[in-house]
């Protein structure tokens, strides 16, 4: 059991729509997305709707996204805290296995690829926030240890101070149900870009400053 000080997070995934308005804005690089196995270029204009989460970022990308909305990338307590609420629920929506409940791999639920953010009503965690489970996975805030949990401080925990690996919380479109339990965690190099990886924003419940970034 840990203590968070209060925060915010976006209800929704960062957009294709939103991103590209950082990009033109500050000239940060695009994402990428092509080259991967999992999309053909032909699937290429249904990832790219402006209401999909943006994916083909890296952590990095992220980070800037984030600072520049004067926001940050969420630790992952805070994450797993919008995901589960307060109970121990495997996913946002409970215990049942629902595989149809979030976009999760396969065409079934409609969509092969991302689905605009908000699509899936069901995959709605308990405070409001929106594929959790599904549609991208997510960069959060922490260096990777398979350990952290163990010697994690019981007030707001912000991960290892160093690492070889960023965490990622949450399944993608690409994934099955199993991938997508609220406690589930991943971890990948920072420069990595996929085009199952995206991301939201968090805040502290504090001006954030500069010298707080």
């Amino acid at each position: 059991t840990i203590t968070l000080s209060a925060y915010r997070i976006d209800a929704y995934e960062t957009t294709f729509a939103h991103y590209y308005a950082f990009v033109a804005a500050t000239g940060h690089r695009k994402p990428r997305l092509a080259g991967y196995l999992a999309v053909d270029s032909s699937g290429l204009p249904f990832l790219m709707n402006p209401f999909n989460p943006v994916v083909g970022v890296s952590w990095d990308d992220a980070s800037s996204y984030c600072l520049w909305k004067g926001k940050r990338l969420p630790t992952e307590a805070e994450w797993e805290r919008a995901a589960k609420g307060t109970g121990r629920r495997a996913w946002v929506w409970g215990d049942e296995e629902q595989p149809w409940y979030a976009n999760l791999v396969g065409e079934e639920d409609g969509f092969k690829y991302t689905a605009p953010v908000g699509a899936f009503r069901r995959d709605r965690s308990p405070d409001g926030a929106y594929d959790m489970t599904g549609n991208a996975m997510e960069w959060v805030a922490d260096w990777f240890d398979e350990r952290a949990y163990a010697a994690m401080p019981a007030s707001d925990p912000a991960g290892p101070p160093t690492g070889k690996e960023r965490a990622i919380r949450g399944a993608s479109w690409n994934d099955a149900l199993e991938r997508g339990r609220t406690v589930t965690r991943f971890k990948m190099r920072s420069s990595y870009r996929d085009v199952t990886i995206g991301f939201r924003c968090a805040a502290s419940d504090r001006p954030l400053t500069r010298a707080a970034r």
